[in-house]
Parts: C-alpha cells; sequence; structure tokens
C-alpha cells in the first residue's frame, strides 16, 4: 500500500491576481520536473509487468483497451516495471502487456468504476510473442491503492433497486455512517454524524452542490418539499461516495457524491420506462382511513393520489471509435391529495344577540354593534366578511343568511362542527441531458455535458387556504449545468487536465394571485380595496390575514413571494498524475466561485392578524369586525442580498 500525506491548501481572503500568480508558478514548476492527474468521474489503471521470477520487465508495451468504445492507450513500462493509465472513463477494459522473448499476455473484464484505482499487475512466460495467454480471473476486492472509505453502485445495480421517488440521493442511506432524516427536505442526508450542508455533490466531474441551499443542483427539493429538479436516474452510469476522500477534494467535510453519466459507445443502446401509481390502485395511510371514529372528525373520502415517471434514453456512435453521445430525458408528474380537517364559522344567531361572539360569525357582527357596546363595524371587514354595514336595520345579516360573497363565505358552514377539504398539490418536473466524448487522438480526449431541468408546483402550504385557490402557492424551479473537459497525454508516464464547469439554480415561490393589486382586489364578483401602501408589483396579491381561534388561526391571502437565487458554482482546476516508479504523484489546482442571490419577502404583503383582547374577554373575531389590529407587518427596504465566494486551492498526494 503507497503511503498517503494528503496535505491542501485553502485561503478564501487572497485577491485573484495573487490567486492566479501562485497557480501558474506552481503549474510551470510542475511542468518542468513532475506532471500530474485530476479529480473528477475518471478513473486509473496502474500495475506492473514482472517475468515468474518476480523480475521487472522494463520497457513491456502495455495496451489499455476500453472494450465498449474501442478507445487504446498504449504505455512502456519504466525502470521499475510499472505503467501507469490515468483519466479513464468508467466502463470495461482489458489489458494486454507485450515484450520480446515473453508470451502476450492479457487481462480481460476489467471493470473501472467512477474515480476509481485498479491495480492491474500481469505476469509474463518465456515463449513466442504470438502466442497469448488470456487471464479472466476477477480483479482482487481488497483496495490497495489508496485509503479511502466508501463504495461504488453501478447501472445495472441502481436499476434493479426499488429507488423511491427515483431519487438518487435515497442511495445514500446503502452507505454505513449516513443517517437519512425523514421529511421532504433538501437536507436530508447526514455522514457520520456531519451536517447534511457538510456534503459534497460532483456530477460528471464538477462540483453541483447549491452555495446557499447546499444540495444538490441536479436533484433540488422546492420549498413545498416536492421535487424541483431532477436527474434522471436512468442516465448515471454509477454513484460512488467517498467517506474518507482523497487530497484532491476538501471543500467540504462531509461525504463525496460522486455521479458519473453514461457515455455513448460503438453500439447503439436505449431505454423506455414509465411508472405509474393511482388512486384506484392505492391503499389508504394512517391519516386517511375509511371510517370516522367519533372522537376525531374527518371523512370517509379516499384521497386521490397520481403518480407518473416516464422517460428515456439513446446513445450511441457518431463515428466509430472516435466520437460518441448520449441523450436522456426523465418527466415526473405528481397529483397527490391534502385531506384536512377544519372548524367552520357557524353562522349562527342567539336570541338577545352577542351569544357566542367567539365562534358565530354574525354573533361577533352583532358584538361590534355600539349597540351592544362595541366601537362599531369597520367596512373593509364588513365587506370581506359578505355583511352590508350600509344596512342599519340589519346590517349583520347576509342574504340569505350567511355570507354569499366576501372571502369567509368560502369557508362553508357546517353546523355539526367541522368540515373537510382536499386539494391536491400538482407537481410537474421535466429533467433531461446530453453529453459528447470525442477521441481526437492517443494523446487529446475532449468532453462536453449539458443538462437542464425545470419543474413547477402548486402547493397546499398552510391548511387554511386550502378552501380557496388563489391563495395556493406556486412554485417555480430551474436548474441548468454544463462541463467541458480536455485531457492531455504526451507520454505514457504523465496526464494533464483541464476541466470547466458551471451549475446554476433558481426558484421562485408565489401565490396564485401575485399578479393582482391588493388596492384593487377583485374576488368572488366583488372588488376589494385594501390600503397597504405596496406598490411593487412583485409583491402583489391580498396580504394574509389571520383571525386567531378557528384552526388555531383563520387564515387567507398569502405571504410570500420568496425567490432563491439565481445560484451557482464555477469550477476551473487543473490537474496532473504522473508516475515514477512505486510512486503515484497527484498534484493540481482548483478555483471555485460560489454566488447567490437571494429575496426573503415573506412578510412583503403587508400581513395582519387579530387576536382576543382583554383576557379574552374582546374574542379575536370581535376585533376583526371593530379594526382593532393586534398585529401587523410592513415591508422596508431592499430584501435582495447578493453574496459571493472564491476559493483557490492547492493539493499534492502520493
Amino acid at each position: 500500500m503507497n503511503f498517503v500525506r494528503p496535505t491542501r491548501w485553502l485561503q478564501g481572503s487572497l485577491n485573484l491576481r495573487t490567486a492566479l500568480r501562485v497557480l501558474a508558478t506552481a503549474a510551470g514548476i510542475l511542468l518542468i520536473s513532475v506532471p500530474l492527474l485530476s479529480q473528477g468521474n475518471a478513473g486509473r489503471i496502474l500495475g506492473s509487468v514482472t517475468d515468474q521470477t518476480g523480475g521487472v520487465i522494463v520497457g513491456a508495451k502495455v495496451t489499455v483497451t476500453d472494450t465498449q468504445r474501442g478507445i487504446t492507450r498504449t504505455l512502456t513500462t519504466d525502470q521499475a516495471g510499472e505503467y501507469n493509465a490515468p483519466n479513464l472513463l468508467p466502463g470495461t477494459y482489458s489489458v494486454r502487456a507485450e515484450s520480446q522473448g515473453f508470451k502476450t499476455v492479457e487481462r480481460q473484464n476489467v471493470v473501472l468504476e467512477v474515480n476509481g484505482e485498479l491495480r492491474v499487475d500481469l505476469t509474463v512466460q518465456p515463449g513466442e510473442q504470438a502466442e497469448k495467454i488470456t487471464v479472466t480471473e476477477a480483479i482482487p476486492l481488497v483496495e490497495t491503492t489508496n485509503a479511502e472509505l466508501g463504495g461504488t453502485l453501478q447501472a445495472q445495480i441502481i436499476d434493479n433497486l426499488p429507488l423511491n421517488g427515483r431519487n438518487f440521493e435515497n442511495l445514500l442511506q446503502l452507505r454505513p455512517g449516513v443517517t437519512i432524516y425523514p421529511g421532504g427536505s433538501g437536507w436530508a442526508q447526514s455522514t457520520n454524524g456531519l451536517r447534511p450542508q457538510d456534503n459534497v455533490y460532483m456530477v460528471n466531474g464538477i462540483n453541483a452542490t447549491d452555495p446557499w441551499m447546499s444540495q444538490s443542483v441536479f436533484n433540488a427539493v422546492m420549498a413545498s418539499g416536492d421535487a424541483g429538479t431532477i436527474l434522471p436516474v436512468d442516465a448515471i452510469d454509477e454513484f460512488k461516495t467517498e467517506e474518507n476522500p482523497r487530497a484532491e477534494y476538501g471543500w467540504r467535510p462531509g461525504a463525496i457524491v460522486n455521479i458519473g453519466i453514461k457515455s455513448g459507445t460503438n453500439n447503439l443502446h436505449s431505454s423506455g420506462y414509465a411508472y405509474g401509481r393511482d388512486t384506484a390502485f392505492d391503499a389508504r395511510d394512517y391519516f386517511n382511513p375509511g371510517y370516522c371514529p367519533s372522537s376525531a372528525p374527518c371523512s370517509t373520502e379516499k384521497q386521490p393520489v397520481a403518480l407518473e415517471q416516464f422517460g428515456g434514453t439513446f446513445g450511441g456512435p457518431i463515428k466509430k471509435d472516435k466520437l460518441f453521445y448520449f441523450v436522456n430525458y426523465e418527466g415526473q408528474r405528481y397529483s397527490i391529495g391534502n385531506p384536512d380537517v377544519h372548524t367552520p364559522i357557524p353562522f349562527t344567531v342567539s336570541a338577545g344577540g352577542a351569544g357566542d361572539p367567539k365562534n358565530s360569525l354574525i354573533d361577533a357582527c352583532l358584538a361590534a354593534l355600539p349597540a351592544n357596546g362595541g366601537t362599531g363595524l369597520t367596512p373593509l371587514s364588513a365587506s370581506l366578511a359578505g355583511l352590508n354595514p350600509a344596512t342599519s336595520s340589519s346590517p349583520c345579516t347576509p342574504a340569505p343568511n350567511q355570507p354569499s360573497g366576501g372571502f369567509l363565505g368560502f369557508f362553508p358552514v357546517n353546523t355539526t362542527g367541522s368540515y373537510f377539504t382536499d386539494l391536491a398539490n400538482n407537481n410537474t418536473v421535466n429533467g433531461g441531458l446530453a453529453k459528447i466524448n470525442y477521441h481526437l487522438s492517443d494523446k487529446h480526449n475532449l468532453e462536453g455535458m449539458y443538462f437542464i431541468s425545470q419543474g413547477e408546483d402548486l402547493a397546499v402550504d398552510a391548511p387554511a387556504t386550502q378552501v380557496a385557490t388563489p391563495w395556493l402557492s406556486i412554485e417555480h424551479a430551474r436548474s441548468q449545468a454544463a462541463s467541458g473537459d480536455w485531457t492531455w497525454t504526451p507520454n505514457s508516464n504523465w496526464v494533464n487536465e483541464l476541466r470547466v464547469g458551471y451549475a446554476h439554480y433558481y426558484q421562485l415561490f408565489e401565490t396564485q394571485d401575485h399578479n393582482l393589486s391588493a388596492a384593487s382586489y377583485p374576488f368572488n364578483g366583488n372588488t376589494y380595496e385594501v390600503p397597504t401602501g405596496i406598490t411593487n408589483p412583485l409583491y402583489g396579491g391580498f396580504p394574509g390575514m389571520r383571525i386567531k381561534g378557528f384552526d388555531s388561526a383563520l387564515r387567507f391571502g398569502g405571504g410570500w413571494p420568496k425567490i432563491i437565487g439565481p445560484d451557482g458554482v464555477l469550477t476551473i482546476l487543473d490537474h496532473i498524475s504522473y508516475l515514477r516508479g512505486k510512486h503515484a504523484f497527484k498534484f493540481g489546482g482548483e478555483i471555485l466561485s460560489n454566488w447567490s442571490t437571494e429575496d426573503e419577502t415573506s412578510n412583503a404583503k403587508g400581513p395582519v392578524q387579530f387576536k382576543a383582547t382583554k383576557g379574552g374577554a374582546v374574542p379575536a373575531l370581535v376585533n376583526f369586525f371593530e379594526g382593532n389590529l393586534s398585529q401587523a407587518n410592513l415591508f422596508l427596504g431592499d430584501p435582495v442580498r447578493n453574496l459571493s465566494s472564491k476559493g483557490y486551492a492547492l493539493f499534492f498526494q502520493d
């Protein structure tokens, strides 16, 4: 086993000019003396060629062949009989050794994983070079080239696993030391007791970790917990975790989650798939039983469920042994009911008036009249309740005996004590990618990838708003990523890789009425004037109102928007690998640029709240009619914050 002594230098306070000067100087020294290796999804095969007595074979010709793409790399063993073939795409290889006076020996079915290292030692026997010995023995499972903790799941295993939601991040729970938190949060995977935000997600060799949300840009979760963007599982060639990563990593202390994307080969290959769940075939859950206990009112209506996932892949050669492509698309459509039980506002009039102002809409209105000791009705509150205070004879009596207009008319009348709502979360997500591999020559290889995904979600974010769709939240999410890689192999001893990657995420959370003004708000056939003073069209819509006492708070209106992003990460790295005797040197430099734009405007619409006062003597509903606010928020200033950071790093490892 090689002795590993990783060191890493990180300085965020250096200016860009200083960092570039340091990197340029280091690169110049390295190119003169000991050239370098790469991180990312590429792996390497190394080993030695010896005779039957253990003597090293100097100058032996070693040919490493990608059997799926027909790409070969020819190497020569050094004075120690060693060879090194870094920067190889994950896949199946054969390794052949030839030397004058010895039989040719070839080892087949050598499977190289994402960012993996395999040692393939070959022993040659005296004889004619035209004679060939084929070795089919499996590579030993014991890792001897590094001290990593982790493991790799290949595409066949991933495809056969029952993966809930087809979310690749759920594969982490198969690794020791990983804890998956319940719920739909984007921060659900903890490694060895560290915070979920400490993990690093890399896709096709680029950093794809959102700098603000600390989740994968390729598989982001929206604020409601639903999928916002998706990396199709069928596009994944290998899923690798590294819990004790090498020196080339180091931005965060958690696990390195490295995703290798499939590439095209010399053979055309494709797949198509569709998965679904439907209400008719779906069992009831604990919270949606088919009966209602007397102590727990509910609805016997079955919660609707409609889940659809579909897509396909296609890949092959553009030019045999030279140019390959791979494309993939996946769509997801979700519609899931949200059964909820609410306490209604009883519309009853007690004899003598003001009989139950805490729970009765009309009784609360009567209690607000001066004749009953109140301060009088506020016209806006009365109109929101669907009442007409201009009618002096009976201002609290709607026709026909309950609000036919107004906002509160959306809350059903039910004298038995509760009512049931079941609006569904509707989620639509599309994602796809394209990848190109170009083998220019034995010394030059190019690779490019582009990914895009976007989602839209109609979400039920508060039970009381389920009765009026204008206040349901709409979420929009969009991710994009691109990467380019140039690998230069001037000789069998060293390889240089230049990689540039960009990942971007944006999310907007708003209510359906965001394009309406509160100063002239159309609703249920009427127009309401709410003088919030807010003119910014971004903060349009009816302000959130809360009346304490019903479902903990009777709410209507909305409090959003919330804007996340655009968040982005730009990676520029140059890594080199060099083989000298028994030593495999790896060193290089990296620049990581992060930026975030956050707009936290949850109170931008001017929300108000009504509570009971005087020890409960004046109920919240009465204060609502009298216009006595207990709390109001008015957003001032600019909520937009632009954050950015740059990191510069060098590493060395033997």
